[in-house]
């Protein structure tokens, strides 16, 4: 039988083979260690750089959302006319210094000036002005600080804002605003703005609103070909453009004007958006747009509500301030008033009597009648002579007795006497005067009658012979100017018995009608508003506040497309 002649490859008597494979292995054991901490490095630099753009993200939002409430707050609180809104700060001037640049008189109104940095601390010289057109100084403008907080975005940039010129003062008259100087600012403006409000739309170019009134922008580190080097570039340098994939162009960084009627801005987190067919890139390939504006908007209804409140606020106070001085609320004056607002003997619903809530006569200089209720005091003062003696709730002060009620002023045989319903007289012959103090919560106005007797000094009436003057509420003047008045309801009850919602024992309500409903669907009136009128259901909305009980709907009400009431409790 054949031996197997067995034969050992070289390689497995090799004295250095183990120590070669464990060489091996440690490359092997090397290489993935080096693979595994790039690809953890990798992980962690990618993890850092979301948690920094989270980060950035979380203050730029924090920082839009408080710049939003800031502006809106100025705009609702400003002293000349509320739902006005600030100039933005341009480079116009040179540089960006968180100024609201208000342009010079000498110029006129431009689109331009709607766009620019948020306006931070204070206003330009130019925002100090006096209306030409207007030599009572009614329409005055003082300077006004600005928002009064450093706003910036997470990449360090501060916002940026537009705002409709619907808004905005005017300094020298244009076609711009009808009335010359201010737009009068009221639940009108709602459905008649001279121009359309901004829209907002979705990065898909849906619209999100078509009722902005002013939009607040970060935006963002540059892009693309921004270069904000010398911090004087342009809008187009901050703000983006963006073309959507159906090729329509909207651009954040330019303005409303004839061109341009309607402005539109997107509103999302960075994104970028694919052009069709850009020809500037070879092959016709598709060329990303990106975008990194983040923005949050005001509407003007958002406005109105604030504006709203402000208004029933202003009237409140007067009403409450009339019925602490004279012990009751003012009568109302009819539903339908557009002209004269003058209290009604006995009405207690209607609308605001901010003209005329009481009145008093002087059938010469020896004889006028007031009642003490809406005055302060009545100084009698006759035309020689001192007084000597006072009874009751007069006093004398050389030729004056000044009587806040009933009492007396005497010297020798001559007197000057007031009764409790501010009937007074005397018998001190020749020209004396009768001068009516007034609370601040009122004023008053001499009536132009064939012997005007009496007439308006430093706030206070005199009258020196036959005449007459009625007295109103002082309300402010942008009140007046912005027709406030037509746009509240006004109830009272003496025996604290009108109830909105669930709140019982109400002495006085407002309720602010809003502008009429005129289409579908219907308030409870069924079918479309019309004012003025003497119907109720031309005013409010529902049938509880139309049923002419004393029940009102809660002011917490949410408004519709068929109801704008909002009611206001006046007291308690």
């Amino acid at each position: 039988m054949a031996c197997l002649k067995i034969r050992h490859k070289k390689h497995f008597s090799d004295s250095n083979y183990p120590l070669k494979l464990k060489q091996e292995g440690a490359v092997l054991i090397l290489m993935a260690f080096i693979l595994a901490l790039g690809t953890t490095a990798y992980l962690l630099s990618a993890f850092n750089a979301e948690n920094v753009r989270i980060r950035q993200d979380a203050k730029t939002y924090a920082s839009l959302g408080a710049a939003k409430k800031a502006l809106l707050a100025w705009a609702v609180s400003n002293p000349n006319n509320p739902g006005l809104m600030p100039y933005p700060d341009r480079n116009s001037d040179g540089n960006y210094d968180d100024t609201s640049d208000c342009y010079a008189s000498n110029n006129y109104f431009s689109p331009y000036f709607t766009l620019g940095h948020l306006p931070l601390f204070k206003s330009d010289t130019n925002c100090a002005t006096h209306d030409s057109q207007d030599p009572s100084g009614a329409h005055d403008i003082t300077v006004k600080s600005g928002l009064a907080e450093d706003f910036r975005d997470g990449s360090g940039e501060r916002l940026w804002y537009e705002v409709s010129s619907n808004l905005l003062h005017d300094y020298k008259y244009t076609a711009t605003h009808s009335n010359g100087t201010s737009p009068i600012i009221n639940p009108s403006i709602l459905v008649a703005p001279k121009l359309p409000w901004l829209v907002v739309r979705d990065r898909n170019g849906v619209i999100i609103s078509n009722r902005v009134a002013a939009v607040i922008i970060a935006p963002g580190s540059p892009i693309g070909s921004q270069n904000r080097s010398g911090g004087i570039a342009n809008a187009n340098h901050y703000l983006d453009k963006i073309v959507m994939a159906d090729g329509v162009t909207y651009r954040n960084d330019t303005y409303q004007d004839a061109t341009n009627p309607i402005q539109n801005f997107i509103i999302g987190d960075d994104f970028r958006v694919v052009a069709k067919n850009d020809s500037t890139y070879k092959d016709q390939t598709i060329q990303p747009y990106y975008y990194n504006d983040k923005l949050v908007y005001i509407t003007i209804d958002e406005l109105m509500a604030g504006l709203n409140s402000r208004a029933a606020k202003e009237a409140a106070a007067l009403l409450i301030a009339y019925k602490a001085k004279t012990g009751q609320y003012p009568y109302a004056t009819n539903l339908g008033a557009s002209l004269s607002y003058n209290s009604l003997l006995f009405n207690t619903k209607g609308m605001l009597p901010i003209d005329v809530t009481d009145s008093c006569t002087c059938v010469s200089s020896q004889a006028c009648s007031c009642s003490f209720k809406p005055i302060n005091s009545v100084t009698f003062t006759k035309n020689s002579g001192t007084w000597a003696t006072s009874t009751g709730t007069c006093t004398v002060t050389t030729s004056k007795c000044i009587c806040s009620g009933a009492g007396s002023c005497t010297r020798s045989t001559t007197f000057f006497e007031c009764d409790e319903e501010g009937n007074c007289s005397t018998n001190q012959t020749g020209v004396n005067t009768f001068t009516y103090a007034l609370p601040s919560y009122a004023d008053a106005k001499p009536e132009l009658l064939a012997n005007p007797g009496c007439s308006s000094v430093g706030g206070n009436i005199a009258c020196s012979d036959a005449g007459a003057f009625t007295i109103g509420l002082k309300e402010a003047v942008w009140f007046k100017e912005n027709v406030w008045q037509d746009y509240f309801y006004y109830e009272w009850s003496p025996t604290s018995s009108l109830q909105s919602g669930v709140k019982t024992a109400l002495s006085a309500i407002l309720v602010g009608v809003g502008v009429p409903i005129i289409n579908l669907p219907f308030s409870a009136k069924g079918s479309a508003q019309s004012r003025p009128s003497n119907m109720l259901s031309d005013y409010l909305d529902s049938m509880e506040n139309t049923d002419d009980n004393l029940i009102f709907d809660v002011p917490s009400k949410q408004k519709s497309n068929n109801y704008n009431d909002q009611s206001y409790i006046v007291a308690p």
